[in-house]
């Protein structure tokens, strides 16, 4: 535990400057050392800051006269965000600060967002948005990474009871995070990427890659998860290989709601851990209840927002086709594992998404890789017990040749 941490407080000093200076009162009256960043760009800023709007213009190589006679707001506020990044993870690295919280509308949680987006895991992060409940801003805002969101239903206009309360619990959490230090990853750490309709088998694989002595982390295959996995892999948070059980890419390129990045697979053979992929969930597309493009086809109703829609063989025949050239860079050090049987729990014999065919066209077009990758069709549906066994039983063959 530290004495004393030191709290980066991110603020536009000309629009928020009153609220600043009461969150960064509370902030010292609860035994913390606080900087304060300004990002505005136009008015006068309301007290002087540590970092002036100055120097973080200078930091994205413009100075704030240049970066004033932009005519779109928007195209500013990015150039201020990339300088108040460059100087947040300067002082990261300098040990000079253990934490950041900053607020804002729409506007200022797009500033503050971009700048936490690009900050390690485990350093704390707290932004204070009236847009926390806004998807859009969501999805622009907080992608991949482990940003804490604290919704402000009122604007971040003046102090009153309700703003005080919001600003004193921001403040509360980010003192609570910065007293604890995030530790550089010791374990042999393995990363699963799959969805809840193949729990039963990442279940499997989690207790059996404990039980030889591995520290499964398992990252959500929806959404922006594949995002959060990949950003962990650059960051060397994964250590001893990747078990991609998803179908994330899929769901990208046939138009389901997942967002997985353009160098999605490609991070852990540059790096050069062992990757095994399986069509885990290979069987649907997940997308809004009703999808007019999937009109016709078999489906699950997920919940009340996402509704399942069984693939066919020709997207699955072009889906192998496509992350085989992802995969292929990996040579030897990657394995496809398909159970024949069966892609989740909708599908194989009894399935309510059953669909034998379907499966035969991701068989057929990954094999045009397997004299480059291995490539093995195992007769089990992937709930098998024996199909998480020939999974783990796979990444220890390839961890020992590592």
């Amino acid at each position: 535990m530290q004495e004393r941490p030191t709290v980066l407080l991110g603020a536009c000093l000309d629009t928020k400057g009153e609220e600043a200076r009461y969150l960064f009162k509370v902030l010292k009256e609860l035994n913390k050392e606080v900087l304060v960043i300004d990002g505005g760009i136009r008015g006068t800023p309301f007290f002087e800051p540590h970092i002036s709007r100055e120097e973080v213009a200078r930091a994205s190589g413009f100075s704030l006269e240049e970066i004033k006679k932009i005519p779109h707001e928007g195209e500013a506020i990015v150039l201020m965000a990339q300088g108040a990044q460059r100087i947040t993870k300067d002082l990261i690295k300098e040990g000079k600060i253990h934490g950041m919280i900053a607020f804002g509308g729409s506007m200022g949680s797009l500033l503050w967002g971009t700048v936490m987006q690009d900050l390690p895991f485990g350093f704390p992060k707290v932004l204070i948005s009236t847009q926390a409940s806004n998807p859009e801003v969501i999805k622009r805002v907080v992608k991949g990474k482990d940003i804490c969101l604290l919704n402000s239903p009122v604007d971040l206009a003046g102090l009153n009871p309700l703003t005080k309360s919001i600003f004193l619990r921001g403040a509360w959490i980010i003192s609570g995070m910065v007293q604890c230090k995030f530790e550089p990853v010791k374990e042999k750490t393995v990363a699963l990427c799959a969805k809840g309709n193949i729990e039963g088998l990442t279940a499997l694989v989690r207790r059996k890659l404990t039980e030889k002595g591995f520290t499964p982390m398992t990252f959500h295959a929806w959404g922006y998860g594949p995002l959060s996995l990949e950003e962990a892999i650059k960051e060397r948070l994964i250590t001893a290989g990747v078990i991609e059980l998803s179908n994330d890419y899929l769901e990208y390129l046939y138009g389901g709601t997942s967002y997985p990045p353009e160098d999605r697979y490609e991070n852990a053979i540059k790096i050069g851990l062992p990757l095994i992929y399986v069509p885990g969930s290979c069987d649907i597309i997940a997308s809004l209840p009703e999808d007019k493009r999937f009109k016709g086809r078999k489906y699950v109703k997920h919940n009340p927002s996402v509704w399942s829609y069984r693939t066919t063989k020709k997207e699955l025949y072009d889906f192998a086709l496509k992350i085989g050239e992802k995969l292929k860079k990996g040579g030897n050090k990657v394995t496809v594992l398909i159970p024949e049987k069966g892609f989740s729990i909708y599908d194989g014999e009894g399935g309510v998404l059953n669909d034998e065919e379907a499966r035969k066209g991701f068989i057929e077009g990954i094999k045009n890789f397997d004299k480059v990758i291995t490539v093995k069709v195992l007769p089990y549906h992937i709930l098998d017990a024996r199909f998480a066994h020939e999974v783990v039983e796979e990444l220890m063959r390839l961890y020992k040749n590592m």
